[in-house]
């Protein structure tokens, strides 16, 4: 079979289309993935085919110019003005891949990926859609927390949850459609403006939730062909033959378990964050790994007991940390529940206000609101966690709610037996 991938955004939305082509090739079958420049070496070390549109440096410049894309409230509208300038590219892209070869492949989404949305019906082709967190699936009966002082939503009456739902809809219809309309030009489909991320981001053929039904129950209101199959854990630690004997394991050795601080891998405006969590761990007297590729963001110089890597796998540090301090990431929350670390989320945008309530409800954590963020505050936060025994307890018993589960193989079983074509289920 052949198998086209379509993921988006930064290494949370590459992460789990990376260990799902990596299967499907183990399997035999042909897999091309479709993303940015900036990601093209990072999908060949993984084994896999990129075509890629855009530059290394043209995503690096977008980041650079377009600091709101972090801020609450904005980021879609953001990704929105960034991406319409590729349409045509993008398009002719997608065009080419799927014409390669003897029989039409199987398109495999991101849900933020509109344009593979777009391709199922104007190519004639079947789509999975793959969703890497909840906030992704709107429901009236427990709704994605869009923003923190939405905190309490789910607990509310029927009626205000019906209200909420449908303003949160009509903002994130007016923020996108523009988007959306432009590729439905380029591929000549009729334009879609109404219940965008509600209803139609979700192929009618297959979505796949990657996350448990503990993290995010089932709703009777979501779509009926979405599945779940779990958390997909992956993290670059298959990709790294050479993680022993490097600096950060040594500095890991040589002290206590540190706290992790993580901004997301695309973050190049966290200043404030690591200002605040770097002088917390300083007011605890407490150890602290900065994770960013973008160190221009941190205070210069760093504590004595402060150490700073451009990249490491959360999967080979997080077993060995404290605690982790990061921004709310699915794959970033999935690896510190699986290393049953404990969890303070200072979210900035998209799905991560969402996941800070989740793992708040979770007990595994707890979170502080953007605007609230200053170095007392986190250190306050931070102490109350690593000082709960009841926190601790709860992480460790979470953390074996993953033995035993394969989600990408999960994944890939379901994609594999994918039935019929396009228009057949809709």
């Amino acid at each position: 079979m052949r198998f086209v991938l379509l993921p988006a955004g930064s290494l949370g939305g590459i992460h789990p289309f990376l260990g799902i082509g990596r299967e499907l090739q183990n399997r035999g079958h042909d897999v091309t993935v479709i993303t940015s420049g900036y990601h093209a070496d990072l999908v060949a070390r993984a084994g896999l085919h990129a075509a890629t549109f855009g530059t290394r440096e043209d995503y690096l410049k977008a980041l650079a110019e377009n600091p709101e894309i972090t801020q609450q409230g904005s980021g879609l509208k953001t990704l929105s003005t960034l991406w319409r300038p590729l349409c045509a590219e993008v398009v002719q892209l997608i065009k080419d891949t799927v014409a390669r070869g003897d029989s039409p492949p199987t398109l495999v989404a991101y849900p933020l990926a509109f344009w593979a949305r777009i391709a199922r019906d104007a190519l004639n082709v079947p789509l999975v859609t793959v969703n890497t967190n909840p906030s992704f699936i709107w429901s009236v009966e427990a709704p994605p927390v869009a923003k923190l002082k939405w905190a309490g939503i789910r607990r509310r009456r029927h009626p205000a949850k019906r209200l909420y739902v449908g303003a949160v809809n009509f903002v994130l219809d007016r923020a996108l459609a523009p988007l959306v309309c432009d590729y439905c030009a380029a591929f000549g489909q009729p334009p879609v403006r109404k219940d965008i991320m509600r209803h139609w981001i979700h192929s009618p053929d297959l979505s796949i939730g990657l996350f448990p039904n503990w993290f995010a129950p089932p709703q009777s209101d979501w779509p009926d062909q979405i599945q779940l199959t779990g958390f997909p854990l992956f993290d670059e630690s298959e990709l790294k033959a050479e993680q022993e004997g490097t600096a950060w394991e040594q500095w890991l050795a040589e002290g206590d378990p540190p706290v992790v601080l993580l901004a997301g891998t695309a973050n190049r405006n966290a200043q404030t964050f690591f200002k605040a969590c770097i002088e917390a761990c300083e007011q605890l007297g407490r150890r602290v790994l900065i994770l960013t590729r973008f160190p221009e963001q941190l205070p210069a110089p760093l504590p004595p007991r402060a150490l700073h890597a451009d990249y490491i796998p959360l999967g080979a540090v997080l077993p060995r940390a404290a605690a982790l301090v990061h921004h709310g990431g699915s794959g970033t929350l999935s690896q510190a529940l699986r290393a049953g670390c404990p969890q303070l989320v200072l979210p900035f945008n998209f799905d991560q206000p969402d996941h800070a309530v989740r793992l708040a409800e979770l007990g595994v954590g707890s979170w502080i609101a953007p605007s609230e963020v200053t170095s007392g505050a986190v250190a306050a936060s931070l102490n109350k966690l690593l000082g709960s025994r009841e926190v601790l307890n709860t992480c460790r018993e979470v953390a074996k709610r993953f033995e035993g589960v394969d989600a990408i193989a999960r994944t890939c079983d379901l994609i594999e037996a994918l039935p019929g074509k396009p228009g057949q289920s809709s």
